[in-house]
């Protein structure tokens, strides 16, 4: 009973400690911070929930934060993040696929009641939402009506996309004609209001559409229709 108390208040002064630094930081410049909502710990970045966890995995958070301060600090227009699946059924969100940011496991992604890799993508989504909220990216175009089709499986995975990266299904990319490689744009449901944002990492057979990936489809809620109508909108495209 002694150990159990002790664990607490240990929680406590850590949550404590974190929250007194992360409103200090907060005060001075629009990184990421953290919040006791209660029940759990949240990752914000301004008004943005970034993640979620129990209390007593605070420690996730607290080392999400300091990552993703230094990369916010670097003021880019772009950032290169990979979703990598793991095999123990957990998926990790790294930063130009060499550091690590934030782990899901299937403990972690059952305590939202979703899987790994759903819960990858939400978390990713909510990350590039957060930059390209923070800072001040200029909108190449007003959202564009484009017909969207999605790809995944063993067929695709492992493939060489245009831009020379690997294609794999869990990641947040798409094949798009219409953009330069490597843009960032913003796809929407306008039926249930859901939106993820991918990077164009290849071409399709057609242009006015965009062929996403299969977690791209099921953020979107898309994935049984085969084929559905989105709006595209671009957050960045490289100047060449």
């Amino acid at each position: 009973m002694r150990k159990a108390n002790g664990r607490s208040i240990l929680f406590a002064v850590m949550i404590a400690i974190v929250l007194l630094l992360s409103k200090k930081a907060n005060a001075s410049r629009p990184y990421p911070w953290i919040h006791d909502s209660g029940a759990k710990i949240e990752l914000h970045v301004g008004e943005r929930v970034i993640a979620s966890v129990p209390k007593e995995k605070v420690d996730i958070v607290l080392s999400c934060l300091n990552k993703l301060e230094k990369i916010f600090g670097q003021q880019r227009k772009s950032y290169d993040y990979y979703i990598k699946k793991c095999d123990n059924g957990t998926f990790v969100i790294s930063y130009r696929n060499r550091e690590d940011i934030l782990t899901i496991t299937p403990d972690l992604a059952k305590f939202h009641r979703s899987t790994p890799m759903i819960l990858a993508g939400l978390w990713l989504t909510n990350i590039y939402e957060a930059h390209y909220g923070t800072w001040d990216v200029d909108k190449e175009c007003a959202p564009d009506d484009v017909i969207a089709t999605w790809y995944g499986g063993p067929r695709w995975n492992g493939n060489r996309m245009a831009n020379g990266e690997t294609f794999y299904d869990w990641q947040l990319t798409a094949a798009c004609n219409d953009v330069p490689l490597n843009s960032m744009v913003r796809l929407s449901n306008p039926g249930n209001k859901k939106s993820v944002i991918v990077k164009v990492t290849d071409r399709c057979g057609k242009d006015g559409m965009v062929d996403m990936s299969k977690l791209a489809a099921d953020l979107l809620d898309v994935t049984r229709r085969g084929i559905s109508k989105v709006k595209m909108e671009i957050l960045y495209a490289p100047s060449h």
